[in-house]
């Protein structure tokens, strides 16, 4: 950064300071919330230290409101709620069942559920105000049935509804098999030619690196197609480099005092942008590709008929370029994360994966048509040790708040909430509350496989909490369930109703299917754990899964 640079943002934040001091001036430093509001969340100056925090350094806000509001809050008004300001716009922090349950239940003309989309459209994806306008001026919703009193849609066109057909029509769990399926290949090709081009036997191996850009490849190419790689080598590089800074984008500084993320995401779009248009071009829409599962110009079906529906709807191939950036973004923010910290819990419990690798055998089944043997993804995901193991890191590292905009006032937990607040339910809350998740030894904030089953006999069906071992001694008829009965509604990794994320299903298949393809087809003889054990990288609070931050390093062979 040039000393023209320095100066001036010194003489911003020196303009901040100023403000700061007058604003505390004019505002008590300690404030007494009246009655008919909750508490407020502490700040040293009111309007600008909470939003300073928020935008620059989100584990730490969120360590002080999830600190405030079971405490003090709680004890207080037992409404589980608590207020700061986002510069000058109200912001209402919940917790508790009712106060969730109630987020995701109220029908959208009273909480909007399109602000957070529409700042990704801006953030993200980069689109024109024009193209923005189109989904803001639509007043139908998602739903089949146009909102109340909205019959039309702008020019025509539902454009919720039809943008949301697509995911649900191309991500059901039909289409997220053919998906998995040719990840796994994808994947296993990977896996093998690592093996054919290590001069040993055994190979040191960094884990996590390694899976890394083999898990985002094999997803890129079988949700984009293979051509998107050929034209562009450098896109899987791009890709980690905006997956770095994309909360930096959506809740960061502007571009004139931090540039770097704009240009990270800049060289992605330009990417994505130049084989788009290439493809879109030259594609024959007549032709047998036009009906495919997957062709390697676009990839899946998904990727096909969303950018056919963006360019006859009036869209840029810019902004088509920056939906794909979304997708691949959601197809590879979460999943990502999530299997490497699969595999650190794995390799520090050799019991562990013992009985993991004895429960993926039971999917193993041959395929009829070439005689191999091959995983049954839809047994797969059925597995009650497997299913716990992804909803217990699910539970621990998904870190995002569910967003919604008070579009009409609403009373939540007691109070008023004025038109033109936003709602927020923070993971990092719900998803550790002791009194929901702990169990005698296995406190809420740490790791522990069994915390999802439940233990029945098959002659009784009673129900219990013993261990898989105790379990096995006192009587082996007892089977392993998932279960999250009394519990679903502090649980949200995909956020909730109507817009929970319709790539669930191919992110579980995708996550489970990776872990089961590297227990069955490798050994760990003596992994090495760092001095010590990986933590959530601190930087990706707010807004995905936060992987661990450091590697493991291994040595591996195929079995």
């Amino acid at each position: 950064m040039d000393e023209h640079s320095i100066a001036f943002q010194s003489a911003i934040l020196v303009s901040l300071v100023g403000i700061a001091i007058f604003a505390s001036w004019l505002v008590p430093r300690i404030r007494i919330a009246p009655k008919s509001e909750p508490p407020h969340l502490r700040e040293a100056v009111p309007y600008i230290s909470n939003t300073h925090e928020f935008l620059t350094d989100m584990a730490t806000f969120l360590k002080r409101a999830t600190l405030q509001i079971p405490s003090e809050t709680f004890e207080r008004t037992q409404s589980q709620i608590i207020k700061f300001h986002l510069g000058f716009r109200n912001v209402y922090m919940l917790a508790g069942q009712a106060n969730v349950q109630q987020l995701f239940q109220t029908p959208d003309d009273v909480l909007g559920v399109n602000f957070v989309q529409v700042e990704l459209m801006k953030k993200h994806q980069d689109w024109t105000a024009q193209e923005i306008n189109k989904f803001i001026r639509d007043r139908t919703g998602r739903l089949k049935t146009p909102a109340k009193g909205v019959m039309t849609g702008i020019d025509g066109k539902r454009y919720w509804h039809e943008h949301n057909n697509l995911y649900l029509n191309h991500l059901s769990r039909k289409s997220s098999d053919a998906l998995a399926s040719r990840y796994v290949s994808l994947l296993l090709d990977k896996l093998e030619n690592k093996v054919r081009m290590s001069n040993t036997e055994w190979e040191s191996i960094h884990i996590l690196e390694f899976l890394e850009t083999a898990i985002c490849e094999s997803a890129i190419v079988a949700m984009f197609g293979s051509q998107i790689l050929e034209t562009n080598p450098g896109l899987v590089r791009a890709y980690l480099d905006f997956d770095r800074i994309a909360l930096n984008l959506m809740y960061g500084l502007p571009r004139w005092l931090r540039p770097r993320p704009y240009r990270t995401r800049e060289r992605l779009h330009k990417m994505v942008e130049t084989h788009m248009a290439a493809a879109w071009a030259s594609f024959d829409w007549q032709g047998p590709g036009s009906d495919s599962e997957w062709e390697p110009q676009f990839g899946s079906r998904l990727t096909r008929e969303t950018t056919r529906w963006m360019m006859e709807s009036g869209f840029s191939s810019h902004a088509a370029a920056g939906h794909v950036v979304a997708v691949l973004f959601g197809t590879n923010g979460n999943t990502i994360p999530l299997i490497k910290w699969a595999l650190v819990e794995l390799i520090q419990d050799p019991t562990l994966i013992h009985r993991v690798r004895e429960e993926v055998a039971t999917a193993i089944v041959t395929d009829s048509g070439s005689g191999r043997l091959r995983i049954d993804a839809g047994v797969l995901v059925g597995l009650p040790l497997l299913q716990s193991i992804f909803t217990e890191l699910l539970r621990l590292h998904v870190s995002f708040s569910a967003v919604r905009e008070v579009l009409k006032p609403v009373m939540v937990g007691g109070y008023q909430i004025p038109k033109g607040s936003l709602l927020h339910a923070s993971t990092d809350m719900a998803h550790l509350q002791e009194d929901v998740w702990g169990a005698e030894g296995h406190p809420a904030d740490t790791f522990w496989a069994e915390r999802h089953l439940s233990y029945e006999d098959t002659t009784s069906a009673e129900h219990t909490n013993t261990t898989a071992a105790a379990a096995a001694a006192s009587d082996v008829r007892r089977q392993p369930r998932f279960s999250m009965k009394g519990r679903g509604w502090a649980f949200f990794p995909f956020s909730g109703g109507y817009l929970i994320c319709p790539g669930r299903h191919f992110a579980k298949q995708e996550v489970l299917l990776t872990i089961a393809v590297l227990l069955v087809n490798w050994i760990k003889p003596d992994g090495s754990i760092p001095d010590a054990p990986p933590r959530d990288d601190r930087a990706y609070t707010g807004f995905v899964v936060r992987p661990p931050d450091c590697d493991i390093k291994i040595r591996w062979k195929r079995r």
